[in-house]
Formats: C-alpha cells, sequence, structure tokens
C-alpha cells in the first residue's frame, strides 16, 4: 500500500476512534442516524429483545394507568416508583442496542478496508477485529438483570395490574362547580342580607357544644344563595375574625369520608393521602384546635342527622365563637343544622334588570345594548326574579325575540342543569324562538327533556352555526337535517343520548326563497361534525347515500360506549380520541386516531393515517383487490 494511502488511512482512523472514545453514548446515537438505521448486532439474540419490548409496553401501560389515580397506599406509591426505574433502565438498553448498531454500520466497510490492507498477520488481525466489535455478552447480562427484577417487581402483582384498592379514581371538576373565589361582580340587592348574615356570623352565640353555630342560607335555586356566600367569605371585616377559613362544595351526595377529606385539604392547605376517616379527623382537629374557624358548606341537600353529627365530629375542638355557613334549597336541611336560618327572598325587578345586563355585559359599556334589546331584557328580568327559569305564560309579547330581525348571534345558557325545573325551561325554549335570520346560535345548560320544533324547523333557513352544550336531560336530537345552511355542528356533554338518528322528519320539505330541496338529503351543506363527551351514546344509524354531501370534517371525542359509524361518503378527514369501544371504522380519506384500542379500518393508497396513543390497530392497505392486512402494537 502506497505510505500517502497508508498515512491517510491512519488519520481516519484516528478521527474514528477520537469520536467514539470521547463521546457518551447517548449523545454519539443522535449524531449518527443521518447515516442511516441498521440491524441490532446479531449476537444479542432476537428473542431475548421481543421480551424485552414486550415487558417495557406492560410497564407503560401500567404507569398510564396509574397516572389517572390518587395513590394513597405507601408501598403501592413505593411499588410504582421502582416500576418507573426498571422502564428508564430498559429504555437504557435498548437505546445501547441502537447506539451499537448504528455505530457498527458506519464502521463496518472501514474495518473491512483496514483487514484486507493488514500486513501483520492474524494476531493483528483479531486486534483490530476486536477494537471494533460491541459486547453482546455485556448487553444480555443487562437484559436478564432486567427480566429478574421485573419479576420480582411484579410476583405479588400479577400482571402488573392496579388493584381496585390502589386508588380511586381522579375526579374531574365541573365548570359548574362553586368555589371560594369571587367574581368581580356587584351583589344587587343583597345589601339588607348581607348585614343581617354578617351579624348572626358575628355574635357570640354558640349552640353547638357551645364552641360554634350554624347559619343556613334558604332560597330556591339560581336566587343568589352562593353569591352572597362567596361575598360574605372574602369580606376583610369578616375574614379578619376568624383564624381559618374553610369551603367545600357539598351537593346532593353528602359522602362524610369524601367531605372530610376535603375539610383536611381546606384546614391544612395540601391533598389528603389518608385512607382512613380516624387519622383524617386526627389532622382537622390538631390544625382547628383552640382556633376560630369559617366553615361554608355549600348546596347541602341531605336530610340525614347522623351524616351531619358524624362530620362534625373534628370541628369540636375549635374556639368558641367558630361558624358554619349552610347553603340549601332545603328547609328541613336547615332546620336540622340550626334553629335560625336566613332566607333569601327573590330580587327587586330593577336588581334583576341589573343582575342580567351586568352578566351580559362583563365590564363593557352599557350604551353598546340597543334600546330593542334592553326592553326585552327588561321584561324577561322581571318575571325571573332572580331565578334562571322562566314560565313561558309569563313571557310577554315584548321580549319575544321571534321579530328581531338584527339579531344574528344568540345565546341561550341555563345556569342550572337541575332536572327539578326541566317542565319550566322546555316552556321557556319553546317560547323563545329567534327570528329566521339568526346566524349563530348557541343553546348550553338546557335542561329540559325535549327541544322545541323551531330548532329543526326550515323556518332556520339562516342558522349556519349550531352548539349544543351540557343539555344532560335530553333524550333524543331535533331534525337537525332539516336546516338546509346549517355548515358547523358541535353537539358537546349531551349525556342521556343513546341513539342517533339521521335527524330528518321522512315526509317533510324546505321551502327557503328560491332554494327548495326534498328533505331526503340529510345535512345537505354541513361541513364540520363534532361529537364530544356523550357517555350514553351506542348507536348511530346508518346514512342515505346522498347524506352529508360537503361534510369534510368530523370529530369524535370521549364517546366511549359507540361502537360503530355510518359510511360517510364525502368525509375527507377524521379524528377519534378516546372511543374506547370503536372497535371497527370504515375507509376515509384522512384518519386521525388518539387513545383508541383494538380498532380496525382501511386505508387506500392516498389515505393519511396518523395514530397517537394507540393500543393494537388492525389496518387493510391497499385497494380492495390487493388488500394487505397490517397489525400495529
Amino acid at each position: 500500500m502506497a505510505p500517502h494511502g497508508e498515512a491517510r488511512l491512519v488519520e481516519d482512523l484516528r478521527d474514528f476512534l477520537d469520536d467514539f472514545s470521547f463521546r457518551a453514548k447517548r449523545l454519539a446515537a443522535p449524531l449518527l442516524r443521518p447515516f442511516g438505521p441498521s440491524a441490532e448486532p446479531g449476537a444479542v439474540d432476537d428473542g431475548e429483545l421481543d421480551k424485552l419490548r414486550a415487558k417495557l409496553r406492560r410497564i407503560r401501560a401500567t404507569l398510564r394507568a396509574a397516572e389517572d389515580r390518587v395513590v394513597a397506599d405507601d408501598f403501592v406509591a413505593l411499588w410504582l416508583r421502582e416500576l418507573r426505574d426498571l422502564e428508564h433502565a430498559a429504555e437504557d438498553v435498548l437505546e445501547e442496542l441502537e447506539f451499537e448498531a448504528l455505530r457498527a454500520a458506519r464502521l463496518e466497510g472501514f474495518k473491512a478496508q483496514l483487514l484486507r490492507s493488514c500486513a501483520g498477520g492474524g494476531k493483528r488481525k483479531r486486534e483490530i477485529g476486536l477494537m471494533y466489535s460491541s459486547s453482546p455478552d455485556r448487553l444480555s447480562r443487562k437484559i436478564a438483570k432486567i427480566m429478574e427484577r421485573y419479576n420480582e417487581i411484579a410476583r405479588d402483582r400479577d400482571a402488573l395490574r392496579l388493584r381496585s384498592g390502589d386508588g380511586e379514581r381522579r375526579q374531574e371538576v365541573s365548570p359548574m362547580t362553586p368555589t371560594s373565589c369571587l367574581m368581580k361582580c356587584r351583589l344587587h340587592g343583597r345589601e339588607r342580607d348581607m348585614r343581617r348574615v354578617t351579624e348572626m356570623l358575628l355574635s357570640d352565640e354558640a349552640s353547638c357544644c357551645d364552641v360554634y353555630s350554624v347559619v343556613p342560607i334558604v332560597g330556591p335555586a339560581g336566587v343568589g344563595k352562593t353569591s352572597l356566600a362567596q361575598h360574605i367569605y372574602n369580606d376583610e371585616a369578616i375574614s379578619s375574625k376568624f383564624d381559618i377559613k374553610m369551603w367545600v362544595w357539598v351537593c346532593q351526595e353528602f359522602d362524610v369520608f369524601k367531605l372530610s377529606q376535603k375539610l383536611a385539604e381546606e384546614a391544612t392547605e395540601s391533598p389528603c393521602v389518608f385512607a382512613d376517616i380516624n387519622q383524617m379527623h386526627r389532622v382537622i382537629t390538631d390544625r382547628l384546635k383552640g382556633k376560630r374557624f369559617l366553615l361554608v358548606l355549600d348546596d347541602v341537600w341531605d336530610e340525614s342527622r347522623d351524616r351531619w353529627a358524624s362530620l362534625q365530629v373534628p370541628l369540636k375542638c375549635a374556639a368558641r365563637g367558630s361558624k358554619i355557613v349552610v347553603t340549601t334549597r332545603s328547609t328541613k336541611v336547615a332546620k336540622m343544622v340550626a334553629l335560625k336560618m336566613h332566607q333569601l327572598g327573590y330580587l327587586s325587578d330593577t336588581n334583576c334588570w341589573s343582575v342580567c345586563r351586568d352578566a351580559a355585559l362583563r365590564g363593557r359599556d352599557p350604551s353598546i345594548i340597543s334600546e330593542s334589546l334592553v326592553s326585552i331584557g327588561k321584561s324577561v328580568a322581571a318575571r325571573c326574579k332572580g331565578i334562571e327559569n322562566v314560565p313561558s305564560a309569563q313571557i310577554t309579547p315584548e321580549a319575544s325575540i321571534k321579530n328581531k330581525g338584527e339579531l344574528r348571534k344568540l345565546i341561550l345558557h341555563w345556569s342550572s342543569t337541575d332536572s327539578m325545573f326541566s317542565c319550566d325551561a322546555s316552556s321557556v325554549l319553546d317560547s323563545l324562538q329567534p327570528h329566521p335570520d339568526l346566524e349563530e346560535l348557541t343553546v348550553k345548560g338546557f335542561s329540559g327533556v325535549r327541544f322545541p320544533l323551531w330548532l329543526g324547523n326550515q323556518y332556520m333557513f339562516s342558522l349556519s352555526i349550531l352548539e349544543l352544550k351540557d343539555c344532560r336531560n335530553c333524550k333524543e336530537l331535533p331534525s337537525l337535517g332539516r336546516l338546509p345552511c346549517l355548515k358547523h355542528l358541535s353537539i358537546n356533554s349531551l349525556t342521556s343520548i343513546k341513539h342517533v338518528s339521521r335527524m330528518v322528519s321522512a315526509h317533510d320539505e324546505i321551502n327557503c326563497g328560491d332554494y327548495r330541496s326534498s328533505i331526503s338529503i340529510a345535512f345537505p351543506t354541513l361541513e364540520t361534525l363534532k361529537f364530544s363527551n356523550m357517555d350514553s351514546w351506542e348507536l348511530w344509524d346508518e346514512l342515505e347515500v346522498p347524506d352529508f354531501p360537503c361534510l369534510r370534517h368530523l370529530t369524535i371525542m370521549r364517546c366511549s360506549k359507540l361502537s360503530g359509524l355510518p359510511n360517510l361518503q364525502a368525509l375527507q378527514n377524521l379524528r377519534i380520541k378516546n372511543c374506547e369501544n370503536l372497535l371497527e371504522l370504515p375507509s376515509f380519506p384522512s384518519l386521525q386516531l388518539e387513545t383508541c384500542k383494538d380498532v380496525s379500518f382501511h386505508a387506500g393508497h392516498s389515505e393519511d393515517v396518523e395514530l397517537v396513543s394507540c393500543k393494537p390497530v388492525w389496518i387493510q392497505m391497499g385497494q380492495p383487490e390487493e388488500i394487505e392486512p397490517v397489525y400495529i402494537d
């Protein structure tokens, strides 16, 4: 070999050795990826790698399941930490194997050139071979240790599955859940109520164990009990009289254990991880001992004296002068917790209008409201007396919005979804038919069991954007397929809907000026459709071939019981997320799946498929005559 060539070869060798000797393998791997993929080192058994990858998948699945739980048991928490450490160790081995494969592929040709040019006989060739060899035995030993550790951790946790006692599932906080935080708004017409409740709170009266007294605030839904309690809770003059303040939203389920847990968290301002009520009582007692507290129990329904007495047990150690404010709709609850109560009455017409106006303006200039709308608002406010439901018989002609042609966007929002008002809510919505020129409509929090007929009537021929949200008592969707100009439809949290039909009446016709079309085509102009949080939805009827001719985008999220989709011929983009029971899909041009499992669908050559956090999926690639099934795990 020519001296010049040999010198160049030695120089190249030195460069490569410096590169791989002084760089950490993890840092080197991404630098070498541009040189292209390669096979894993053949000296490591493929079976070992398969087992390692399988164990890693199971570990990750267990850790993902644990993220949805509140783990209170110390042993379980330790077990999960050990499992996470094992996950990292397995990932390290796989990264190292990838590095060795990249290294071997990059240097294989150079190694062969050195061996061909070697003049030192067999000994020198062996030295060069060892210089470029990986350490398969070392990696195999690492894999064996991981397997051994895995079996040790899993020994008392069969198949690495969380048990029911390993932690409660985290509860999502409803956007309707009231808290102690006070929104920046005036308390219209409640000055007298504020003074009276303040006097009761600052008195020295102590009716319970000579320690604290209870002040019930009683009134119908929506009259302002929680708002009054929030203003009292955040009043500086009142707050200064107490050492500790606590706020707990109770609602209909009076679970003593859960409420004690909330009390402990409020008292200590930290998460409560105890699984035993006795431990929680000790924490509350230690925190309240000798101190004056103010506790608000918001929206109490339960009339059980035993449960009420059990909740009070850790409160009796506090200092005299402590107070409990209870807001409730029930006079019986108020009489159970105290001898005296404060009854919250209805607002005057003027104050009612001030509340409605402030809610609509949200701090903006009142002059932006036209006089015609002011007259409607005052008329409705005069009948509601501070609550959200207005009997339809009380809606006067001047309060009707049917003749308000200037309206383009309308939001109808019920602040309470309580089913006890469903009849009134249905009557009100029946009476609020808008002008046919309305273009955008939102119905939110409607507590009735059925939507009005006008919502699916050809009368609404200008409506292009519609949102139905938090209408939890409705069991059937209106005939929305009849709307001739509807382009965007969102249906969210209609949790009583089990069945979605074509949403078209068979014998109706649309007559909209020059636009006249047979109703045999459902949703003739709809472009985007979104379903989300439909907990009870199981069945979507098959469609007629011409239906949804303009539909381009369909999104289905958190519909856990839905088991199938109709064939939507024009659909271009489908997004599915958290639909555990949706196991088979028709063919669509573009498909994005998130957090699904065991899904089967057909994907043609030109289709775009994106899978995000999906469990095993069967895909049929190609056209029908050349289908090739692909299994993705």
